[in-house]
């Protein structure tokens, strides 16, 4: 009798630690979830282009992974869901360092198109200046807003001089 009593207390622990085992898998795959959820919306926020201030979008992204740990995890033992808490701040932490490692090899792509992008505006600027001070009678400001429009118009026409505002200025003129 103390023999079956000992094989069947024996059967039982196997079979709740493997329940446990599962539900710490369950756990792991939801941590991996909302851990890409967290990667997915900085991706979003920056749009494969380098972001000087991620502060905004880490907040975003951090409530929208934890939202998504809490919906997945409803159904579980809460002892259990609050224990694997401590692995889903790691795994949001590795996906934010591995974020911001991307974004940190985009600033050095973003800053040489920029200057690139700089010293076309600029040689265009040169040239029409060149162009209307050789003529007779030139006027130097009017030579200087119409180079000037110029390399602001090449400026514009690239991602980064979308935002000068230059042609919501020239529309209301």
């Amino acid at each position: 009798m103390e023999t079956n009593i000992g094989i069947m207390r024996i059967s039982l622990n196997a079979e709740n630690n493997a329940k446990i085992e599962q539900v710490m898998t369950q756990l792991d795959e939801i941590i991996a979830k909302a851990a890409k959820v967290y990667y997915s919306e900085l991706e979003g926020f920056a749009q494969e282009k380098y972001v000087q201030n991620l502060s905004s979008a880490t907040e975003i992204a951090l409530r929208k992974a934890l939202s998504t740990y809490e919906k997945s995890t409803r159904d579980f033992d809460q002892k259990w869901v609050n224990k694997k808490k401590t692995d889903l701040k790691i795994e949001i932490e590795i996906k934010r360092t591995e974020f911001e490692s991307e974004n940190e090899s985009l600033k050095a792509v973003s800053e040489l198109s920029l200057s690139l992008v700089i010293q076309e505006a600029e040689q265009k600027y040169l040239d029409k200046m060149e162009k209307a001070l050789g003529q007779e009678n030139c006027d130097v400001m009017q030579a200087h807003d119409v180079s000037f429009v110029a390399a602001l118009k090449v400026f514009n026409s690239f991602d980064f001089g979308s935002n000068t505002g230059y042609e919501e200025d020239t529309k209301k003129k």
